[in-house]
This record gives structure tokens, sequence and C-alpha cells, in this order.
């Protein structure tokens, strides 16, 4: 392929993710070997259905400079990592994808798995905790890579899996929140959603609340049962950026709900589920997922026996950084 052909891939392989569910929004990045020393890789703060080659930045492997109108994916360091570990890869994924995510918050354990998922996934490691786009991350990362693995678990924030090329990638990226989903299941149960969209009570409440712009109404098990507490503090750090470090319940009444969301961006309502707010529509479709993520994320751990929160300041210097700059450039 030429330059320009390779910027395109990463720009459609951006909208095949959203496709899959692997991503949202702007979330993850995506990077493919160019030559030796280059690659490209998705910029910083583009959604994916709005990015063309043109907007792919070129970046230098072996010290980081760029070259292109947009700034490259913060998260460029992982994907030089990658790219210097092995020089077989030539096709890198940062995905959000959600029950692959829940079982990167663990200790490493082993997975349960088909011989033929095995075989598309090679080793599985976990990258300790560090925030995003920091040395840090990109040296645990580092050292999950070294270890062997091409499927990286970054705990709190993702997977990064490497590949010789698109396909790869994908089906990778697919066969990994099969078998995640399955491990996941076996442990809090069925998680798929709850069908709202006849529910007398999500109508009525949606007509309640209609001064509230682009209102999402929600639930899966997850969600249902988490809504009986008070809330729970935030495991992911997509979730402090977009959300805040707490996602709390209310009581399943209108002056409630309201006082909720006049000073947050979504609540759970008890026995009902969540109920959502943003600016835009592509906003609360992403905040949607986010949240039913991080309801099964926090299940799992709580079945698990695994207590995990993030540091309250790196939620807040998190959340800061969207709202002033991220979400900004997006």
């Amino acid at each position: 392929m030429t330059v320009d052909e390779i910027k395109n891939e990463v720009a459609n392989c951006g909208r095949q993710l959203l496709k899959l569910g692997l991503v949202a929004r702007t979330w993850g990045n995506i990077s493919i070997r160019v030559d030796e020393n280059t690659m490209a890789i998705s910029p910083s703060g583009l959604a994916y259905d709005n990015m063309t080659g043109e907007d792919v930045p070129l970046l230098n492997i072996e010290n980081g400079s760029f070259e292109g109108k947009r700034k490259p994916s913060s998260e460029m360091k992982i994907h030089i990592a990658a790219m210097k570990v092995f020089a077989d890869v030539n096709f890198c994924i940062h995905t959000h994808q959600i029950f692959a995510t829940a079982v990167g918050l663990e200790k490493y354990h082993s997975l349960k798995m088909s011989d033929e998922d095995a075989r598309i996934l090679g080793k599985i490691e976990i990258a300790e905790y560090a925030s995003p786009g920091t040395d840090e991350l990109a040296d645990n990362v580092e050292k999950a890579l070294k270890d062997g693995a091409k499927v990286v678990l970054m705990r709190s924030h993702g997977v990064l899996i490497c590949a010789k090329d698109k396909e790869e990638a994908i089906n990778m990226a697919v066969s990994l929140e099969k078998v995640c989903k399955q491990n996941v299941e076996e442990f809090i149960g069925d998680t798929k959603e709850t069908d709202l969209s006849k529910d007398k009570l999500a109508k009525s409440l949606r007509g309640d609340l209609s001064e509230f712009k682009n209102l999402l109404t929600f639930s899966n098990p997850q969600l249902l049962k988490l809504s009986k507490t008070s809330g729970f503090n935030a495991q992911l750090d997509d979730m402090a950026q977009m959300l805040g470090r707490r996602l709390e319940s209310c009581p399943l009444d209108t002056k409630a709900i309201k006082v909720m969301l006049d000073k947050t961006d979504a609540t759970m309502v008890e026995d009902f589920g969540c109920i959502l707010k943003a600016k835009e529509a592509d906003d609360a479709t992403a905040l949607k997922m986010l949240i039913e993520k991080a309801a099964i994320c926090k299940a799992y751990t709580d079945a698990k026996a695994i207590s995990l929160e993030l540091d309250k300041d790196d939620c807040e210097a998190m959340r800061k950084f969207y709202l002033e700059s991220y979400s900004k450039r997006k």
C-alpha cells in the first residue's frame, strides 16, 4: 500500500471498530507500520465518523516526531513500544471493549477458551495501571510485550492488540471479547441490555425530564442491581474522564432525578436502571456504552471479591482535562 492508502486504512479501521462495538466516539486508537522508522496513527480527539486519511499523522517510531495537520494519539507511546518490541507487528489497535476490560481488572489468571481461540490470541498479559498517555503506562505495557504477549489488557483502561495486519487484529479483538464475555458471565450472569423502547415508565420519565437534552434511559441486570446501592466509584479511567469519580443512585422520583441531572450527566435510578443527558447525541451514545461497561466491571469485581477504584485526585485530574481540552477537540 502507498502512504495515502495506509492513512485511509487507519480511518476505515476506526469506523469498523465502531460498528463492532469495540470503541466509541474518539476512544481507542489505531496504528499501521509504514516502514522501519514510521507509522501512521489515528489523531488525538477526533471522532472516527469524521476521520479521513488526511487527518492521520505520520509518527517517527524512534524519536516521536510527527508530520501532519493533527497531533497523533496521546497513546502513541504504547504503539511505539509494540512496533519496537515486535518486528513482525505491522498493525496495532487499542480498544475499550467491555468484557476484556472487565477481565483486565484482575491479577492475571487463565481464561477458559477453545483451542482455536488460544491459537488466535496467543499469550495474554495484564499491564499494571498508570494514567493514560504517560511514560509509566508505556513502560508497563512494554514489560508485558517483552514477556511475549501480543494481547495486553491494560488495567482500568482497555486493550492493546498487536498483529501482522488489520484482518488479524480485528479477528483477535473479536475472539478476545467472545472469550472474556463467556468468562465474565460465568460469574455475573446474563448482561443483555433491557429493552426500554416500549416501556411506559421509561417513556413517562423521558417526558417529565424533557428539559434535559439527548436524554437516554437504559438498564441491564448489573445496573438494576447496583441501582439499589448508593452508587459506585470509578474503576475505569474513561468513566473518570466522561462522567467523574462516582456514579450515584437516587429514588425513582422525578424531582430526585432532576436534582441529580442538574449536578451530573447521569444517575442510576433505584429499581429502574440509569438515566443520562448529553450535549450531543453521539456523546449520549458513548456515555451509555461507558456506563454499561462500568456496571459490568463493577459487578465482576464484586463477584470476584476484588477491591479496586481509581485514586480520587487522579479522577479529578482526568475529568478536568477531559472537560477543558479533550471534549473541546472532539
